[in-house]
């Protein structure tokens, strides 16, 4: 795709004259009525539209590809005096605002303007969408926007606990799923045809891209390429283009409609819309990464199977502390929903279990044992773990770290600065310092605070799922 697209300027050009008529004859009937702020004109007597302006498009989302939308209208009038003893006439401008209507399917040939209006304020439309297409779904809507997508496509996901068939999905959305090779270098894990199309894909026995005849609404699924490595996998792409599927054919029609030799979305490797770099489609593949967990793990659900792990893992480890339990319940929830372990971690943190976060954590290579504190302390972007290398240059190029350390307030322990006190430190059984258990589940007690930022080449919508997935090979700068 190529971008951002304007519905506003294409409904502008495309429909002028239409919407110029309208406005004609509205100013005509309605001369007696229209409030317009006049200096010399008294009474009106002629009026006359000489230009307008469509100053925005407020579009609502409809079933299927049929939209509803306002377009608000400046109009320049020129208006005469109605009493011939005075020769007045002057010009001045209106808003207007025109109901309308149409359906992508045929390309807004069905196009109509059902009612005009004097502009008086902006509508608040019931399903907002961009003006490029795009649905609005801001961050605490997206659990209702993920339960309603199931409640249409896979209802029983929402009675009881279970993993989401992401082939049985497809099919039930008519969508077809192909696992075949997609780029030679990988970048592009999946992607969706809208559209009957010729297409290339890479053909590893001739090692070279060779032309398929693709047909509309299929999946094609590159099954060595995941998800920001290990976020994903051919469960969550195929769910990912799913969303696609139900959310953006509105977004793609509307490029069809500036362009209609586009045919597909490509979803890359690091998460953007291959072939683009534009506002809209960063906002169609966040909200496809966004929801596709939550489709995946529904929160009702989930939190009924999290908290029937948690009391199992209690009792068979006979452990009241949940950070005790914390792996062995991620690990068997993501064997569970079909997806992969970080996924699992994520969602216990999305539905409130912040223990989540001290968990499978590895510096310079080493397990980093599950610890948590207090709910709340920490934000996104900051950690208690730290390896030894960023350790030793904060320890060097900040003031305040490094007079602690001199003066002996904190050790560096466990990957962790921590407070030098017996309640929180101990020794192993080959006398190697170590966290107390007490200060395992009170590390805002003792240990101190960094923030965390991604280094270039990842953009910012990914930053929490690298945050807490610290591994070897991590791009994190404290």
């Amino acid at each position: 795709m190529a971008g951002n697209r304007s519905f506003k300027d294409y409904v502008a050009e495309r429909f002028y004259n239409e919407i110029f008529a309208t406005i004609q004859n509205y100013v005509i009937e309605n001369k007696d009525t229209i409030d317009l702020w006049l200096y010399r004109v008294r009474n009106i007597g002629e009026i006359e539209l000489s230009d307008i302006e469509v100053k925005f498009v407020s579009v609502s989302d409809l079933p299927e590809m049929k939209i509803e939308f306002d377009i608000v209208v400046e109009a320049e009038l020129e208006v005469r005096e109605s009493d011939y003893h005075y020769d007045e006439s002057e010009n001045c401008r209106q808003w207007f605002q025109l109901k309308c209507s149409g359906d992508l399917k045929c390309n807004l040939d069905d196009f109509i303007i059902y009612s005009v209006t004097d502009y008086t304020s902006k509508n608040k439309q019931p399903k907002p969408m961009s003006d490029s297409l795009v649905p609005f779904i801001y961050s605490e809507q997206l659990e209702s926007v993920a339960t309603e997508f199931l409640r249409k496509n896979y209802p029983e996901a929402l009675k009881t606990p279970m993993a989401v068939d992401p082939q049985l999905l497809a099919e039930k959305m008519g969508l077809k799923i192909e696992i075949r090779d997609i780029t030679k270098d990988f970048t592009v894990f999946g992607q969706i045809f809208f559209h009957d199309c010729e297409a290339e894909f890479y053909d590893k026995n001739s090692d070279k891209m060779v032309q398929t005849h693709v047909i509309a609404k299929t999946i094609f699924v590159d099954p060595k390429v995941y998800f920001l490595r290990n976020l994903g996998s051919v469960n969550n792409t195929i769910v990912h283009e799913c969303v696609h599927w139900a959310l953006h054919r509105k977004a793609f029609e509307l490029e069809r409609l500036y362009n209609n030799s586009v045919t597909k979305i490509k979803c890359q490797v690091v998460g953007g819309i291959k072939d683009s770099n534009r506002d809209a489609t960063d906002w169609m593949e966040w909200q496809a990464n966004a929801l596709t967990p939550r489709i995946q793990m529904p929160i009702s659900t989930f939190k009924e199977k999290a908290f029937e792990l948690i009391k199992k893992y209690k009792q068979s480890l006979q452990t009241e502390e949940i950070i005790d339990v914390m792996e062995p319940v991620i690990d068997e929830l993501a064997l569970f929903f079909g997806v992969s372990r970080l996924a699992a971690k994520i969602r216990m943190i999305d539905v409130g279990y912040e223990e989540a976060i001290g968990t499978f954590t590895y510096i310079d290579g080493h397990y980093v044992k599950p610890h948590c504190f207090k709910k709340g302390f920490l934000k996104r972007n900051q950690t208690f773990s730290i390896s030894a290398i960023d350790a030793a240059i904060q320890s060097f190029i900040d003031p305040e770290l490094s007079a602690l350390i001199k003066e002996g307030s904190y050790v560096y322990v466990d990957s962790h600065f921590v407070l030098k006190h017996p309640k929180y430190v101990t020794r192993d059984e080959n006398g190697y310092a170590i966290l107390t258990d007490y200060a395992r589940t009170h590390m805002e007690e003792c240990c101190l605070v960094f923030d965390l930022s991604i280094k270039s080449g990842f953009k910012e919508s990914y930053h929490s799922e690298c945050f807490l997935n610290r591994d070897k090979g991590s791009n994190i700068d404290f």
